[in-house]
């Protein structure tokens, strides 16, 4: 007697599914062969503004005050706030 044993089998599902092919878009041609110019570095940035040759004690003064020029704007900002609900 032949009898089919497939349904008695266990059925696994495939590990590697095969994937859908997608279209490949054509480059532009106005690409350019030369990789683009490397970002300066902070060194390069501190010389061009200057802050480069300030002393350590000139240059915490400068980021001081800008510090407290953020915290002014802050603090207008917070006062403004709370006086509209008394303004018409």
């Amino acid at each position: 007697r032949e009898e089919n044993w497939e349904r008695f089998l266990p059925k696994f599902k495939k590990k590697n599914p095969k994937k859908k092919k997608t279209a490949k878009k054509n480059k532009a041609s106005s690409d350019d062969p030369f990789p683009p110019p490397p970002m300066p570095r902070k060194e390069d940035l501190a010389i061009e503004s200057g802050e480069y040759f300030l002393s350590e004690r000139q240059r915490s003064k400068a980021q001081a005050a800008a510090r407290e020029a953020r915290h002014a704007a802050a603090r207008q900002a917070k006062a403004a706030e709370r006086q509209r609900p008394y303004t018409a």
